[in-house]
């Protein structure tokens, strides 16, 4: 199951996405590296659409 988290800083909102983003790290990293990678732990910090303002207000995390 690869899948990264968004970290809302503001309000501690997680969401999890799924997508061939981590598989294509994991990719550039074996043929442009040569690093065998066994495990993927990727959040990004930030703000959320509903912290910076660019949503709707949206449930407690």
């Amino acid at each position: 199951d690869e899948h990264f988290h968004l970290v809302c800083d503001t309000c501690g909102r997680v969401d999890h996405h799924s997508g061939d983003l981590v598989g294509r790290i994991v990719e550039h990293l074996g043929s442009g590296h040569g690093f065998e990678a066994r495990a993927v732990d990727l959040s990004v910090v930030g703000r959320c659409a509903a912290c910076t303002g660019n949503a709707g207000p949206h449930p407690p995390a």
